[in-house]
């Protein structure tokens, strides 16, 4: 009779853990897609063509920051500047000239806000031999919640900048 409580005391315990694991499952979840929604919603901001509708699945958002280009085939790397970033994919700015072409697999890697981040992706449009743009392709749960997370950072800064009080050098007597 003991062993009988006691087996089924420790199935009800593992069934109370089983029942933790999902409600905080559910939650990270329901996290994400809180996350999710916050970006969406901050990064309605303007409009990518005449008639205003959203050209681009995600819009972009002004990033200039430093990052490296890895080129997979030739193996290479090429010092740029993220000019814009958005879930779906970056526009990249070249420190030097180099002939590519569309579809082209490649790296990009950068640090923002002290964390370092690479994502894969495709040469999507070569604007000009300086100016390329990048789709983001393969990318991880993980690198996606990182994403999120810097583009909402990105937008974070850029509304405090906007913000912050205008100082005119000018003006002072």
């Amino acid at each position: 009779m003991w062993q009988r409580l006691v087996a089924w005391r420790t199935k009800s315990n593992v069934e109370d853990e089983l029942a933790e694991e999902l409600a905080k499952s559910r939650q990270a979840e329901s996290t994400w897609e809180e996350q999710e929604g916050r970006v969406e919603e901050l990064s309605r901001t303007k409009k990518a063509t005449a008639g205003g509708r959203e050209r681009r699945r995600y819009p972009r958002h002004g990033l200039n920051t430093g990052a490296t280009l890895y080129l997979l085939r030739p193996l290479a790397t090429v010092e740029t500047t993220i000019v814009d970033l958005s879930l779906g994919g970056c526009r990249l700015h070249l420190q030097r000239r180099i002939p590519l072409d569309i579809r082209i697999r490649i790296e990009v890697g950068f640090v923002y806000g002290g964390l370092p981040f690479r994502v894969g992706g495709v040469i999507q449009a070569v604007h000009t031999q300086e100016e390329i743009g990048v789709r983001f392709i393969d990318l991880s749960e993980r690198n996606q919640r990182r994403l999120y997370s810097l583009i909402a950072e990105v937008q974070r800064d850029s509304q405090q900048k906007a913000a912050e009080p205008k100082f005119d050098a000018g003006a002072v007597a």
